[in-house]
């Protein structure tokens, strides 16, 4: 039964992470939040009117939007070895003074569900496979109890171990699972419907263009 293509899936994981800046970053952030509260240099605030037309006449249904835009200061990060070196110095390269906090969390939160999307992929037909065994399975065993079998528990012995552990399993829950990882690629647009859709660019603070999909 096949398994998890662990030799195809670990050049994606760390091409991830050697191909963005964002995701490094972010990785980073985690350690330095270990063994320090995390830094906050200050909030960026812009607001304009909106309205359904172009102008905004006397009567018109308008809204302010506020716009709030906090940054991690670049100094504090830059100055602290908890951080991976070669991930400051290109903190220290870009010449910024902050980085936009949401801009990295969205490309952070993006990187991670195309990483879990492929570990989804390559768990596919191994699942596949083992429900099918499984339905192999059973099918013998209504043979010989001349029943049908909808629940049923099995013996699981560890390798280079001689204990047991009872594993209940129940087929109709096994297919609703297996029905639903069909619908997984569904899920692709989710990852762009969080925070804001809103990145204001000021300067001295490092953000980019989102990438093109």
């Amino acid at each position: 039964m096949d398994g998890f293509d662990e030799a195809t899936f670990e050049p994606f994981r760390t091409g991830i992470f050697d191909n963005n800046f964002e995701y490094r970053v972010m990785c980073g952030l985690r350690n330095f939040a270990l063994h320090n509260k995390l830094p906050l240099g200050g909030l960026i605030l812009s607001s304009k009117m909106e309205s359904g037309g172009e102008t905004i006449r006397p009567n018109d249904l308008a809204r302010l939007r506020i716009a709030c835009n906090p940054t991690f200061p670049t100094k504090a990060l830059i100055e602290d070895d908890t951080m991976r070196t070669a991930t400051r110095d290109e903190i220290r390269d870009t010449g910024a003074e902050g980085l936009d906090i949401k801009w990295f969390v969205r490309r952070f939160v993006e990187l991670v569900a195309e990483r879990q999307f492929k570990i989804r992929e390559l768990t596919h037909s191994g699942c596949d496979n083992a429900l099918s065994e499984i339905h192999s399975a059973v099918s013998l065993l209504e043979l010989n109890d001349d029943k049908p079998l909808s629940v049923f528990s099995v013996q699981v012995v560890s390798k280079g171990s001689s204990e047991t552990e009872a594993v209940v399993f129940s087929l109709s829950h096994l297919e609703s699972v297996n029905d639903k990882r069909e619908t997984w690629e569904t899920l692709h647009h989710v990852a762009g419907l969080y925070i804001s859709t809103e990145i204001i660019k000021k300067g001295g603070v490092f953000t980019s263009d989102p990438p093109k999909y």
